[in-house]
């Protein structure tokens, strides 16, 4: 039942743009960035694993209140990616139109 929450359209689409972000080209630095990234996917996947497993024994921990305390704290961090996203990919577009100029 939680498959469509953990590998929904917003999971595609952060690592898609984690993906995009890691470079275009085939040198080292681009490896090393695709390799954090599958690597974050692999520890994040772990960490559901193990939360998953251990669900009632959270619930009995942290009680009612701390779930949703712990929910609209990872909702921040999901919006926090989202943003982040968003303005990468407006400052990729306004270095491709030539209004800014390209950092360094």
């Amino acid at each position: 039942m939680t498959i469509p929450l953990l590998a929904g359209p917003g999971a595609i689409a952060v690592v898609l743009g984690l993906a995009a972000q890691a470079g275009h080209d085939f040198s080292i630095l681009t490896g090393m960035n695709l390799l954090a990234t599958a690597s974050g996917i692999v520890l994040v996947g772990g960490v559901i694993f193990l939360a998953l497993r251990s669900s009632s024994l959270l619930l009995k921990v942290l009680g009612a209140s701390g779930i949703q305390a712990m929910s609209r704290l990872l909702g921040l961090f999901v919006m926090a990616i989202g943003v982040q996203l968003i303005l990468n990919g407006l400052a990729d577009w306004l270095s491709s139109l030539n209004l800014v100029l390209p950092p360094g």
